[in-house]
């Protein structure tokens, strides 16, 4: 019975703070037209880079981070009788990643998730992780 009561806690938490990639997405477009120089002093430079035939470049930015979660253990009686489970802890890796096309001048045309796990707060990595420079 605690477990169930747990998982409704949990499930009802993670639903509580739902962030659809759409609207990550959304939220990722305020880039386009910002030269990559304000993306990179906001959230850190790209890790790798791709020049196109045209003039344009991709650049791939991407974050992860990892938190342990502890184990823990509920212990129930029954009459003379103790049940305990144990449930194992670990960690909870979350990860974004983008695509940054830009123009032959640095200015961001698309961002592009190219991975979004769930982030610790809400169900988007990229949306709690993408800081614009305003927010510096």
């Amino acid at each position: 019975m605690l477990i169930k009561s747990v998982l409704s806690a949990t499930v009802i938490a993670m639903l509580g703070g739902c962030v659809s990639d759409q609207a990550t997405m959304d939220e990722l477009s305020r880039f386009n037209g910002v030269p990559l120089e304000q993306f990179v002093i906001a959230n850190g430079a790209p890790g790798n880079s791709y020049k196109l035939a045209d003039g344009d470049t991709i650049y791939y930015w991407s974050s992860s981070k990892s938190v342990y979660v502890p184990g823990s253990s509920v212990t129930n009686f029954s009459g003379s009788q103790a049940y305990t489970q144990q449930v194992s802890g670990g960690d909870i890796n979350t990860e974004c990643q983008l695509d940054l096309l830009t123009d032959p001048q640095g200015v961001i045309r698309k961002v592009t998730m190219r991975k979004n796990t769930i982030g610790y707060w809400t169900s988007s990595a990229c949306h709690e992780y993408v800081r614009s420079h305003d927010e510096m």
